[in-house]
């Protein structure tokens, strides 16, 4: 059996870099890749909270798994730590105001006021005109730098209701037409 080991690098053989050019310069790279649009959301104790993401990928399918990263000065990280499930509402390309209110700190007390949200599995909000919910309890969670990096396992998976797929794409910056 072969057996596999991590492997890290030591500092004394790399050269020094700048830190902030080096972050500068992968902000302007990663604009370039498109990814989906999410929001991400809890209910902690009856009170739910979101926040909108494009860093959610697929882990495994065996067992059924997402990876989300989320930065621990977010208002939702500390509720959805303790609450230990979340939903992932994929937005569709109509969804921007959606997208721009989960966004915005200013307009907080507006992300579930629309009226559409509904309770789902794990008295979880999602959003029913979404792409999809993908309804997740938490496995692991890392720490790496700003972030968290939450580990988790899918319980349940709905669809949006429409026949024709339109999922939201950011990419440099702005929205695109799939």
């Amino acid at each position: 059996m072969l057996q596999q080991q991590a492997h890290s690098v030591s500092n004394d053989a790399m050269p020094t870099f700048d830190e902030r050019q080096v972050a500068d310069a992968l902000k302007a790279a990663m604009r370039q890749l498109a990814s989906g649009v999410a929001v991400i959301s809890t209910n902690q104790g009856g009170t739910w909270h979101g926040m909108t993401a494009t860093s959610v990928i697929s882990l495994s399918m065996d067992p059924p798994s997402v990876l989300v990263c989320i930065n621990r000065t977010a208002t939702i990280h500390a509720p959805l730590m303790d609450a230990g499930a979340f939903c992932v509402n994929l937005l569709s390309s109509w969804q921007e105001e959606v997208c721009a209110v989960f966004s915005s700190k200013s307009r907080r007390e507006e992300r579930f006021a629309d009226g559409i949200w509904k309770i789902g599995l794990m008295q979880l909000p999602y959003h029913p005109l979404a792409e999809a919910n993908i309804f997740c309890t938490v496995d692991e969670v890392h720490e790496y730098g700003t972030h968290s990096v939450v580990l988790a396992r899918v319980r349940h998976v709905t669809e949006g209701m429409s026949e024709k797929r339109s999922p939201m794409i950011y990419l440099d910056g702005r929205f695109i037409l799939p």
